[in-house]
């Protein structure tokens, strides 16, 4: 029996490029593209995508693994306005590989079965507060605590003003900058309250910020950026 195949647009291609980027940076192992959207965990740094798509792809379900490996070779032909793309299912329902091919080139990646891939589609955690998150926030964030890994970063709500907090497991140093004395309060009965996330899972997510960026954070410290229009997801705790 010949195997299925199909043609996989362009505009596909390039969000499929640009979620294996975002998803490198968080260090996802795989990653999932199928009829919800796009949805990754790390497991390295607990941050998640969860992106629903706006349009549906051309084929049912891929999963895509090896990452790292993975970007560099697209990156060869991603830009070329000759790509074009396809699939071929191994046997029904699993995409085995993408072929992206321009004018001169040819590149053929195997994927992974995509009902290996265990993703979170939604959380049901209701938002509790929301705030700008600037860029001189975020370079402020990053150079205070970029020599150390033991640093613990709380985001504390005081009345309308968010408080960063840092404390340096090691030393004992502690420090307190307001981020912005601006937040949104979008639930009146949660008061004065502090999550507390380990920093080398947020430096992650913050690495990707070179402008502000709104964030939202629910009842239970997850917090909500968006980084290239993907939604990242990263869970208070410091374990």
């Amino acid at each position: 029996m010949t195997n299925k195949t199909g043609k996989i647009s362009k505009e596909t291609l390039i969000e499929m490029y640009e979620a294996l980027k975002i998803a490198n940076a968080i260090k996802c192992e795989d990653i999932l593209f199928d009829d919800f959207g796009v949805s990754a965990n790390s497991h390295a740094t607990n941050v998640l995508i969860i992106q629903p798509s706006e349009y549906e792809y051309e084929f049912g379900a891929i999963g895509m693994g090896r990452i790292p490996d993975v970007i560099p070779k697209m990156r060869l032909l991603i830009d070329d306005p000759t790509l074009t793309g396809t699939f071929e299912e191994f046997r029904a329902g699993v995409v085995g590989a993408i072929t992206l091919k321009t004018k001169k080139t040819k590149l053929e990646i195997r994927c992974k079965d995509p009902k290996t891939i265990k993703t979170k589609k939604n959380f049901h955690d209701k938002h509790i507060m929301s705030f700008a998150l600037t860029a001189e926030a975020i370079k402020f964030m990053t150079q205070t605590v970029i020599a150390g890994s033991d640093q613990e970063i709380m985001f504390s709500l005081e009345d309308t003003k968010m408080i960063l907090k840092i404390l340096d497991g090691k030393s004992g140093d502690s420090l307190e900058h307001v981020i912005t004395d601006d937040v949104n309060i979008l639930d009146d009965t949660i008061g004065n309250v502090s999550f507390v996330y380990l920093f080398p899972r947020l430096s992650t997510v913050l690495s990707q910020y070179k402008e502000d960026t709104q964030v939202n954070i629910s009842s239970r410290g997850v917090m909500n950026l968006k980084s290239d229009g993907f939604n990242l997801y990263v869970i208070a705790g410091t374990q």
